[in-house]
């Protein structure tokens, strides 16, 4: 999910909360876009439906947005959709971690530079 990311990589990374607030505001606009254009997109396209599925839950950023657009595909584009994005959530503790290692050392080359 857009806003779970965006929030563990802020918490990694010790960024400001208005830099959050802009994250979550920038994801939600435009998981709100794509849900309803990527549908019609794939289907404009001739896309099959479980490709569609696939590049759907790979780009929208909220599980709940991936689902319905996915189901507007059909049962199993749907199936592709949420399965798609699951495995993206599961990498979301990992990319913060990533962050949060680069953040810190970083930081330590920064300070230790006296800047």
């Amino acid at each position: 999910c857009g806003v779970s990311a965006a929030i563990a990589t802020v918490a990694s990374c010790i960024a400001k909360k208005e830099e959050l607030s802009f994250a979550i505001g920038l994801s939600l606009s435009f998981t709100v876009l794509m849900m309803i254009l990527m549908p019609i997109v794939i289907e404009a396209l001739g896309i099959d439906p479980i490709l569609g599925g696939a590049w759907m839950g790979g780009t929208i950023d909220s599980t709940g947005a991936v689902a319905a657009a996915g189901e507007i595909l059909g049962d199993e584009a749907g199936q592709v959709a949420v399965t798609i994005k699951m495995i993206q959530n599961i990498l979301i503790g990992v990319t913060a971690f990533g962050v949060a290692v680069y953040c810190f050392i970083f930081s330590a080359v920064y300070n230790a530079a006296g800047r």
